[in-house]
């Protein structure tokens, strides 16, 4: 039988938090929703892109972002007990392609650049 204290003990916790940005522009994007896949853990970013989710369950985590008009992105976290990860992410627009380089180039650039 385990003692009165060990059966209120809480499960262990870490914390995931991070910048969002918009590739193509560079600028951090702001209210981004950022959520931990299969839990009701989620948050939006502030002015300058960061976000903070406490209370992640300890282990790995697939952490996804979306921003209204821009393709979104899952990421895996390894999430530690008492510890925060990093997990910075940089959206393209729909019409744009992620190359290996991790660039984002769209048509809409493609064509201003042609002109």
């Amino acid at each position: 039988m385990l003692a009165p204290w060990m059966a209120a003990a809480e499960p262990a916790t870490g914390v995931v938090a991070g910048r969002v940005v918009n590739l193509t522009s560079g600028n951090f994007l702001h209210h981004a929703r950022v959520a931990v896949r299969g839990t009701t853990i989620e948050t939006t970013t502030n002015e300058v892109g960061e976000y903070r989710l406490p209370g992640v369950p300890v282990g790995e985590v697939q952490v996804a972002v979306t921003f209204l008009g821009m393709e979104p992105q899952v990421e895996p976290a390894r999430v530690v007990a008492d510890q925060t990860v990093r997990r910075d992410f940089s959206l393209c627009s729909p019409a744009g392609r992620r190359p290996r380089a991790g660039s984002c180039n769209s048509k809409l650039t493609r064509w201003s650049s042609a002109n």
